[in-house]
C-alpha cells in the first residue's frame, strides 16, 4: 500500500540457466474502468482503481482480482461520525444483465437463484465468463460495504444483497416484468 493505492510487484527474475529455457509471461494489471498495463520485470504500478485484475497467462490464464476497500473520508464541516447513506452502486450493463438473469427464479417465487449453467444459456456466455461476472459483481457490493447474508454460495449472497438493498425487485409483476420496488 502506498497513497491509498494497492501496489503490484512484477519480481525481478534470476538469470535463466544455461540449461533451462527462460520464458517470461508478463504480469497484466487490468483496472475495472481503464486500459490493461503490462509490468516489466521489477516494476511496481499502483492502479488508481477500487477494483483491478492481475494475470498472468502461461499454459492456463491465472487471474486475481483486487478490491482497494478504502476508507471514506468524512465529509467537510461534519464531526468524525460519517453520514448514513444509502449505496448507489454503478454497474456495467452486462453485469446487470447477469444479476438479473441470476435473480429471475427467486423473483418468480422459488427458492434459490438461477445456476451458473442457466444464466449462460440465457446470456449466451460461457459458464465460466457469467462466474466471473458474479465475482465482479459480489467485488462491487463488498467494495461499498453493502451487507451480504453469511452462506457460502455467492449466488445467493449476490441476489440477496441486491434485493435487501433494493437494487432489484423482490418479485415480478402480474406481465412477468420486474415489479417496481
Amino acid at each position: 500500500m502506498a497513497n491509498g493505492r494497492i501496489l503490484v510487484h512484477a519480481a525481478d527474475r534470476p538469470a535463466p540457466s544455461s540449461n533451462t529455457a527462460h520464458v517470461r509471461r508478463p504480469l497484466i494489471v487490468t483496472p475495472d474502468r481503464g486500459s490493461p498495463r503490462a509490468l516489466a520485470d521489477g516494476e511496481v504500478w499502483g492502479p488508481d482503481a477500487e477494483i483491478f485484475t492481475v494475470s498472468i497467462t502461461g499454459a492456463h490464464v491465472w487471474e486475481l482480482d483486487v478490491v482497494n476497500f478504502r476508507d471514506r473520508a468524512p465529509e467537510p464541516g461534519l464531526p468524525g461520525d460519517l453520514p448514513t447513506v444509502t449505496q448507489r452502486v454503478d454497474l456495467p450493463d452486462d453485469l446487470w444483465t447477469v444479476l438479473r438473469a441470476y435473480a429471475l427464479p427467486v423473483q418468480r417465487g422459488e427458492r434459490y437463484p438461477a445456476t451458473h449453467e442457466q444464466v449462460a444459456r440465457t446470456v449466451h456466455w460461457t459458464k465460466t465468463t457469467v462466474r466471473r461476472r458474479l465475482e465482479r459483481i459480489y467485488d462491487e457490493f463488498y467494495l461499498r460495504r453493502m451487507e451480504l447474508p453469511d452462506v457460502l454460495d455467492m449466488r445467493i449472497q449476490v441476489v440477496e444483497a441486491a434485493m435487501s438493498h433494493g437494487l432489484i425487485p423482490r418479485d415480478l409483476g402480474d406481465n412477468g416484468d420486474a415489479a417496481s420496488s
